[in-house]
This record gives structure tokens, C-alpha cells and sequence, in this order.
């Protein structure tokens, strides 16, 4: 189970990120984690018009997504990732990567700076790259 990460509660935003961004990022007061990075995550067909903001993160083996509501937070063994790229089309605009497990989940994600813009996934695939199994 992730560790929790204490906000306020969160509801899916709709419409797409303006110039602003994503909006604001959650507060977290602790979060028990080797690392993780804030995320805006899609929650359909990735041009991120329905989006929530949360974090990914590695404890251990584990890596997972959190959110403040905790509406579909999950953590899985690293050995359970099939794939972590970026994306080449779906939410291309937005830098976005996904994260595809064995058991068939695919989640879209974008990397946000501290001002809740999107930025270059790449340290976090790079991440992730370390622990995940080589097929």
C-alpha cells in the first residue's frame, strides 16, 4: 500500500491545462517514499481534458501512484511493470509517459515542475529504468 499523501480532497479537474498548467500541486506532509515526482495523471484517452494531480513513486520494490483522495491510488513490485516510455502521441503536448503493468493497467502520466507545468519525463523514466525488470 503507498504511503498516504495528506491533502486536501480532490475531485478529477475537467478541461484541459491551460498556460498556467495543471493547477496547484497537493500539500503533502510526509511522503515515505526512495523518491517520487507530481504528476498530473489522464483518466481518459490521454489529452488530459480529465485529469487528476497525484504522485509517482518508488518505495523499496514497490512502484506506485497516490493521490490525495486516494481514489485509485496503487503500488505494485517493480517485477509487475511491463513498460515505462514516453509517449510518442498520447499527450505528446504535455511530455507525457505511461506506466503499463502486467495484469494489463496502462496509466498516462505528465511530469510537473513546482508550479504545476508539465515537464520532461525523463529523470523519472530514468528512475524507474533502474529497477524495472529487462524482458
Amino acid at each position: 500500500t503507498p504511503a498516504p499523501a495528506p491533502a486536501p480532497s480532490e475531485s478529477p479537474t475537467r478541461g484541459a491545462p491551460g498556460a498556467a498548467g495543471f493547477g496547484p500541486l497537493p500539500r503533502l506532509e510526509s511522503m515515505d517514499a526512495d523518491w517520487w515526482a507530481f504528476v498530473a495523471h489522464d483518466h481518459v484517452g490521454g489529452a488530459f481534458d480529465q485529469f487528476c494531480v497525484g504522485v509517482v513513486f518508488m518505495k523499496g520494490e514497490m512502484v506506485g501512484f497516490t493521490t490525495p483522495s486516494g481514489a485509485h491510488d496503487w503500488a505494485v513490485p517493480a517485477s509487475q511493470v511491463r513498460e515505462a516510455k514516453k509517449n510518442l502521441f498520447t499527450g505528446a503536448q504535455f511530455n507525457a509517459f505511461h506506466i503499463t503493468l502486467r495484469s494489463g493497467g496502462n496509466y498516462n502520466f505528465a511530469v510537473l515542475d513546482e508550479n504545476g507545468r508539465p515537464i520532461l519525463p525523463d529523470t523519472v523514466l530514468g528512475l524507474l529504468g533502474r529497477v524495472l525488470p529487462r524482458d
